[in-house]
This record gives structure tokens, sequence and C-alpha cells, in this order.
């Protein structure tokens, strides 16, 4: 593991479930690109606050310090998005698949012992797996389902939970955010109750996905989205989600060729247009 994604990493545990972890010494440079990929994974204050609390935070103009009750309440608000929704804040592309989930909602929604946060965890997890299929291995997501495990996590029906997950056919990408909550932050097999044996795959996903980001995805983000707007349109970015999102297929086959056909389609579109 590269010194820059290690650190990374660290920072984000410390910031996000207050796990102490070592850090290594980086030139300037690599912090700063640090803290540009934080603001790109939408975890940059939790990353500062982690900085902070490194030995490393004297030698690094931080732009402001986050207070102890800010990081707080960001942690209670990250998943309230979640909540009490009576239609999934996910979509599948495929439509049938779509159809089960609609029908889950409904049916949760009308029972007796509802499980409103059975709901929420299922979204969660599915919502990770609409951004693999964009080809975007998303810590933001990997986070919100952390928090809502620690906060939220004895309120859900997890028997419940494992019957959505099978008729939805989830379980590798469930399994998937699992491992990545045991190994990359610390959390417990028991507390992750959907984590159900090490996915063999997971150092590779991760370092496949760092590399994209940490190396080229920010430079090759700002070089395509001018091409696109010069020349191409829209549909050169549908072009490239499915070229990264196949990578990721094996996480959910029929979702995977549903969302690269939903692309390809979406690129004819806008090359008539």
């Amino acid at each position: 593991m590269q010194i820059d994604q290690h650190n990374f990493l660290s920072l984000l545990s410390t910031g996000v479930f207050d796990t102490p972890l070592d850090v290594q010494p980086m030139s300037k440079f690599k912090w700063q690109r640090l803290r540009r990929y934080g603001e790109k994974e939408n975890v940059r204050k939790y990353l500062d606050y982690g900085i902070q609390r490194s030995i490393y935070s004297e030698n690094l103009s931080l732009d402001e310090r986050r207070s102890d009750r800010e990081i707080y309440d960001l942690r209670s608000l990250q998943y309230r998005h979640y909540l009490n929704r009576q239609k999934p804040l996910s979509r599948f592309h495929n439509s049938y698949l779509r159809l089960k989930m609609s029908q889950i909602f409904t049916k949760e929604i009308h029972e007796i012992d509802t499980s409103i946060e059975s709901l929420a965890l299922l979204d969660i997890i599915t919502h990770f797996l609409n951004r693999l299929t964009e080809g975007i291995l998303s810590f933001e997501i990997v986070i919100e389902a952390g928090l809502f495990l620690q906060q939220k996590g004895d309120k859900v029906n997890f028997v419940r939970l494992e019957e959505h997950i099978s008729k939805l056919y989830l379980w590798k990408t469930a399994n998937l955010l699992g491992t990545l909550l045991v190994k990359l932050f610390h959390f417990s097999p028991e507390e992750v109750p959907f984590f159900k044996k090490e996915d063999s795959r997971w150092r590779q996903v991760v370092d496949h996905y760092f590399q994209l980001s940490f190396e080229d995805l920010i430079t090759r983000h700002h070089k395509e989205r001018a091409y696109q707007q010069l020349y191409l349109g829209k549909h050169d970015h549908s072009r490239i989600s499915a070229q990264r999102g196949r990578y990721y297929a094996r996480y959910h086959h029929v979702e995977a060729l549903s969302s690269y056909m939903a692309n390809i389609v979406n690129s004819i579109t806008q090359i008539e247009e």
C-alpha cells in the first residue's frame, strides 16, 4: 500500500471513527494531493479532522480547524437522507430489480413491525452498488454505512435485511462493503452482520481505485470535461463510466450489464443530438 493511500485511510479512520492509526511523513505535494482527493470524495472535513489529531498537523496550514462538536454533528447527519423514505434513494438500472426494490419498500412500510432502519441500510448497500456500476468505489458511502451501523445498528432487523439482500442478489456487494469496513476501518465482524467472509479481492479493488484516483482520475476528469464540452458532449462521460464500471461487474452481473446497456443507449442518444 502506497504511503499516501495508507495515510488517507488512516486519517479518515481517525476523523470518522476515532480510530488512531499510524501516519507516515510525506512531501508537501502529497499532502496537498491527499486533501484534494478528500474534497473530491466529499470527506474533506473528516480528513482535516484526522489531520488535526495527527502529529503532522503543526506542519500543515489547514484552512480552518474542525471542532469536536462540528464533527459529532456531521457524523449524526451523514446518513440522514436515507431515513424515513417512502421510496429508495438508490435506483437499479435493471427494471426487474427496480420493481423488486419498490415492492420491498412498500411491503416493509406497511408491516406492523416496520423496520425503517432496515430499509435505510438496504438503500445504503444499493447506493454503494450504484456507484460501483459507475466505476467508483465510494468511500463516502462506506463511511455512511459504518456510521449508520454504529448509531442505528441496534434498530435494524437483520433477519429481514438478509431476506431483502437475497431478493436483490446483493450479497457480493454487501460482503465487499462489509469487508472494507472490517479491513480498512477496523470494525469487528460482529459489528457488520452482512459481512459473511473476507472478499479475497478487496485489496486489488482498493488499489485499482486508488491508482485511478490519486495518479490519474483528477487530471483525466479535467481533460475529459474540457474535451466533452468542446467536442463530444455527454455521451463521452457515459462511455468512460461504462468502461470503468466493468471492473466491478463481478459484484452484481445483472445490474452491471443493465448499467452498461443503459450507458450505450445514452451515448447513442447524445451523439444523435
